[in-house]
């Protein structure tokens, strides 16, 4: 079932792990272990709402397990309901789990901000950014609630500081592509210099570097 995890799986890997999942249901349909497994790769084969089934039914006998309410708010956001993914991400991030899934954050803010409680976003937002300073997206997020509430200053600082992250994160991916190069991996090397194409257009070496 590993294989259809993996991105870009194919319609082969991802029949083969539908199967597989079906199969497991009917040998062991109240395994634990099992549901939540179904559940991950339910959810990586885009099937949301059989996902959400299968945790649901897990968290009935597990409901205080942390990385499964988790990936509950997660599924509950991708269906659309705001207001339980808001409540359950806010609820995870008052304990000790916060600690090991910072995109947590990121998830409680947009739902917030889909809930039109923009100032509610921006605390989280900016708490995920004392945790991760160097994250892009973050900061353009924070500058557009920023905008979008009048604060025009902090949201230039903020625009400001994206650009700053995506061009620190082009450069690590230019020196993985260096390191790839030196390596004989040619391919890898042109992925990686592609990637920090992506999140800087400007940078002349990288695009200098794929050229050749």
């Amino acid at each position: 079932m590993i294989l259809a995890r993996r991105a870009g799986a194919t319609p082969a890997a991802r029949s083969e792990a539908r199967a597989l999942v079906e199969r497991a249901r009917v040998l062991r349909p109240e395994s634990p272990s099992l549901r939540r497994h179904r559940a991950t790769v339910l959810q990586d084969l885009g099937d949301t709402r059989a996902a959400l089934a299968e945790i649901e039914a897990f968290l009935g006998g597990q409901p205080e397990h942390a990385a499964a309410r988790a990936q509950w708010v997660r599924l509950r956001f991708a269906v659309g309901d705001l207001d339980l993914a808001r409540v359950g991400a806010e609820e995870l991030l008052a304990t000790r789990y916060a600690e090991h899934d910072r995109e947590l954050r990121m998830l409680a803010a947009l739902a917030a901000a889909r809930q039109g409680d923009l100032p509610a976003a921006i605390v989280h937002v900016r708490a995920h950014l004392q945790q991760a300073p160097g994250d892009a997206h973050a900061w353009q997020m924070l500058g557009e609630l920023q905008e979008a509430t009048g604060q025009g200053a902090a949201a230039r600082e903020a625009f400001a500081n994206a650009a700053v992250a995506r061009r620190n994160r082009a450069r690590q991916h230019y020196v993985a592509a260096l390191r790839l190069q030196r390596f004989g991996h040619p391919q890898q090397a042109a992925e990686e210099l592609r990637a920090a194409l992506a999140e800087w257009p400007e940078f002349a070496a990288a695009r200098a570097a794929l050229a050749t």
